[in-house]
């Protein structure tokens, strides 16, 4: 392979990885990958994403959050079940505000509405906070509206913001699902390689020589591992606008759907080196911080 040459923040990996593990309920390695991050001076980032995972990861909690002990609210999402409507519906109203998503006649008028009110969200962010005043609900649920308007500087990126308006909206305008807990899991043989993925710039060079040497789309390549491995949760909630997106996404992915086997035994391959030494790296807590993390230095 050639030289990888890395550009971006020291601790994009195990950035990654900490979500990963929250997703899949792996109690362990969310604690070491806090705990890594706390000892590397990564608390800001650690802080503000605490906001960001929770309302994608499971939304009706996130009114909750707070950043007096972040190792406990990290493992305590990582041991809730997770609900993902509120990232469904923003990312299906973002690639409908860009024309990547038209709406799905199938569906009932309440359900293309909600995408339709989060897609003018972000044109017009002033007017939504005004028109969701008006929602019969509101008055009930305004202290969750009020968490998500609060919790919107500590999004960077416009998917992340759409997150917290799809959450205003849907505390007013559907029942509030119940929070459920289940007891967290400690997998022996975690799979490191999945913290390796497009959000990252390793994984992306990564993915990248994947395509190549498979003969694939990097576009598809990117996508089938992202809703393949990267999103997967130990346990999930009735979640109907994230069902909606998966669905849209996969029935695009579909001819080459059937290659995914190969993709991934790839992958695993490929960064087999690098996800041993991301294992041994955070279990190990070095004092110092790290000024390298992969093989390919």
């Amino acid at each position: 392979m050639s030289e990888f040459v890395y550009n971006s923040s020291k601790f994009q990996i195990e950035r990654s990885l900490l979500q990963k593990a929250v997703r899949r309920g792996d109690l362990v390695v969310t604690e070491l990958t806090v705990q890594y991050l706390l000892d590397q001076g990564d608390k800001t980032w650690l802080r503000d994403r605490l906001f960001v995972i929770a309302y994608e990861e499971c939304w009706p909690i996130a009114n909750q959050i707070q950043i007096k002990d972040l190792l406990f609210e990290y493992t305590r999402l990582a041991s809730t079940v997770k609900n993902k409507n509120a990232w469904g519906l923003a990312k299906l109203a973002s690639m409908h505000k860009d024309r990547n998503y038209f709406l799905d006649s199938t569906q009932t008028d309440d359900v293309n509405a909600g995408i339709i009110f989060i897609s003018n969200a972000l044109k017009d962010p002033d007017n939504y906070w005004v028109e969701l005043g008006g929602f019969v609900g509101y008055d009930e649920q305004k202290y969750r509206v009020d968490a998500a308007k609060s919790a919107l500087p500590r999004a960077k990126f416009p998917d992340d913001k759409a997150m917290m308006y799809a959450a205003g909206y849907l505390s007013v305008n559907e029942i509030i699902p119940e929070v459920k807990l289940v007891q967290p899991i400690s997998n022996q043989n975690f799979p490191y390689w999945v913290a390796f993925d497009k959000h990252t710039e390793y994984g992306k060079w990564i993915l990248q020589l994947v395509a190549e040497k498979l003969r694939l789309d990097p576009y598809d390549v990117r996508r089938m591992t992202f809703y393949q491995a990267g999103v997967i949760c130990y346990q999930i909630n009735h979640s109907p606008y994230y069902d909606m997106l998966v669905e849209s996404k996969l029935r695009k992915l579909k001819d080459v759907l059937p290659r995914w086997p190969e993709v991934e035994a790839m992958i695993i391959e490929m960064t087999k080196e690098d996800a041993e030494k991301l294992e041994k790296r955070i279990k190990t807590r070095p004092a110092e911080p790290d000024n390298g993390q992969l093989s390919l230095f």
